[in-house]
């Protein structure tokens, strides 16, 4: 009885070990998916040895493990030394007079240096806004970085759909030349029809090697981004073309949801956007070292003291005493002028490259949005009636050859026609998702 009980207590423990370390893998793989609704889905996940990985989590490991990423955060360490510049002072010396022969007279002793010790704090000060572009310049770049990752992770969903679509074109061809050896057979159709379809088959076997070949060459530039082997098989789960209009999915745009006006990414914009955040600071930093330069136009010089002996010629007895000197520079012909005058001017150029990049960022966002717009409503006719009309009038012109009631050139005709919408809608879904990574790089956050 003793041992039954230990029995199921042993099976409940490891059973609830089980069961926690599949909570944990399931929370290690889940992250949102930024993109047309903001949800996360299967459909979504590239699987990568064994485990799905949302958007996301590409993102993470990216930013994590890109060399380039490693780079950009390098440049913080240059942009903090300017904090040890800012510390510099004029280094002190030793004053030797020795006329001991001559005047009988030796002279021993050391100099310092004197000046503002504003000057130290104001470069300091411009230090710091040093950094603080720095760190601005290198979100920049991570930023950049992420979106070259989502283009690619969704370089590599669409690659997928288009070998998935020409398999499926390839398997319709197959039945045309089956159907077509068939009523050969039978004394139906000429042999021309039969090569004809043959013909065709062989193109879409073309066109799937094609495709196929994209979608090798996709899953190497995803893994070379991800700092991994270019080897790694990278899959992801049954994104069907069609399956696709039935799903919540962040490749297509939810309908449901309604797009702001222009204004508002244009506001959006304006608050973030990184490259009038990098100006802004600039004009700081030139600011702060104007002020720095200014602060130097203050008299300044060395302090020297020291032992002095005199051997009182000519007879003695020899002096001995202490000595205090003073060298003084005046701001007469060196007003630092040359700085001051640079910072002015670069200030000024500053505040018209506000003016400008907020124009180039209008444009940016306009054309972004318009071409968002414009490939939603593609998508839209496409999900509601296109690619169920030409899925019908497939099955009922292959059904027609079949029976005997169509030529192979209707069918063929339909056949490139269902080509044609199929890769369209491709190419819709492709353009939204291009514009919508563009929009979310114009107004510098993740849109949802």
């Amino acid at each position: 009885m003793v041992i039954k009980l230990w029995l199921v207590r042993a099976t409940v423990a490891l059973l609830g070990v089980w069961y926690f370390t599949l909570l944990s893998c399931q929370a290690q793989t889940s992250g949102g998916a930024i993109g047309g609704n903001g949800t996360t889905s299967p459909n979504s996940n590239i699987k990568l040895r064994g485990l799905e990985y949302s958007l996301q989590t590409c993102f993470n490991r990216v930013l994590l493990n890109n060399p380039r990423t490693a780079a950009a955060r390098a440049n913080l360490k240059i942009a903090k030394s300017e904090y040890a510049r800012a510390t510099e002072l004029p280094n002190p010396g030793i004053v030797l007079d020795n006329g001991f022969i001559a005047t009988q007279e030796y002279t021993l002793g050391g100099l310092i240096p004197v000046g503002g010790p504003w000057v130290m704090a104001f470069q300091l000060l411009a230090a710091k806004k040093v950094v603080k572009e720095a760190d601005l310049k290198i979100q920049r770049t991570l930023w950049l970085i992420r979106q070259q990752t989502r283009r690619q992770y969704v370089e590599l969903l669409m690659a997928q759909e288009r070998a998935q679509t020409a398999k499926e074109l390839k398997s319709l061809f197959h039945k045309v030349l089956d159907a077509s050896k068939k009523r050969l057979q039978a004394g139906d159709v000429p042999k021309l029809d039969v090569l004809r379809a043959e013909l065709a088959y062989l193109q879409s076997s073309i066109d799937l090697a094609k495709d196929t070949q994209q979608v090798e060459r996709a899953k190497q530039q995803l893994n070379i981004l991800m700092a991994q082997s270019p080897h790694i098989q990278v899959a992801t789960p049954g994104l069907h073309v069609f399956k696709l209009r039935a799903q919540k999915t962040d490749i297509l745009p939810n309908f449901k949801k309604a797009v702001p006006r222009l204004e508002h990414f244009i506001n959006l914009a304006m608050r973030n956007r990184l490259e009038l955040k990098i100006v802004k600071q600039q004009v700081a930093v030139n600011k702060s070292k104007l002020t720095a330069s200014i602060s130097k136009n203050f008299p300044k010089g060395f302090l020297s003291f020291g032992r002095s002996i005199n051997g009182n010629p000519p007879t003695g007895p020899k002096l001995r005493g202490y000595f205090m000197a003073a060298e003084i520079q005046l701001p007469v012909f060196n007003v630092q002028q040359g700085d001051i005058s640079l910072y002015r001017a670069t200030i000024r150029q500053l505040r018209q490259e506000q003016l400008a990049q907020r124009n180039i960022i209008t444009a940016e966002v306009s054309d972004a949005y318009q071409r968002l717009l414009a490939a939603q409503k593609q998508v839209k006719i496409y999900q509601q009636r296109a690619l169920d009309v030409s899925k019908e009038v497939v099955d009922l012109a292959q059904l027609g050859y079949d029976v005997g009631q169509l030529d192979l050139n209707s069918v063929l005709l339909v056949q490139q026609a269902n080509v044609q919408v199929r890769n369209k809608y491709l190419d819709a879904v492709s353009q939204y998702q291009q514009a919508f990574a563009d929009l979310e790089q114009a107004v510098n956050i993740p849109l949802d």
